[in-house]
């Protein structure tokens, strides 16, 4: 459960409010300042399998001192939180496709 909270209260927050940054700024990121949207994308999937790891071995730890706390449950929970983060990656990698189709095609005639 600890490391259910700890997941959820890091990672949803954070991606939130980059969502609503990205939807504010509605232009593709400057080239050379600061990290490209394809690295942001990288970086928060890593950010997501370090949690996950973390979480594995912290509720094993968990589960193994408090026999009332059920692996299975916690898990659970767990892997909701990163659904929902999950969700938010997803609507960044589709935002960074429409932003690069965009920039590809719009002066060209469409098929």
């Amino acid at each position: 459960m600890l490391a259910t909270g700890k997941a959820h209260r890091f990672f949803v927050p954070q991606m939130l409010n980059l969502s609503q940054q990205w939807k504010k700024t509605n232009k593709p990121l400057p080239q050379g300042k600061g990290p490209t949207r394809e690295k942001a994308l990288v970086n928060l999937l890593i950010k997501l399998r370090v949690c996950e790891k973390e979480f594995q071995e912290q509720a094993g730890m968990i589960c193994e001192r408090n026999p009332s706390v059920s692996y299975e449950d916690t898990e659970s929970k767990f892997y909701c939180g990163i659904g929902d983060c999950m969700a938010v990656v997803g609507y960044f990698i589709g935002e960074n496709i429409i932003r690069d189709v965009y920039e590809k095609y719009w002066n060209q005639t469409l098929i």
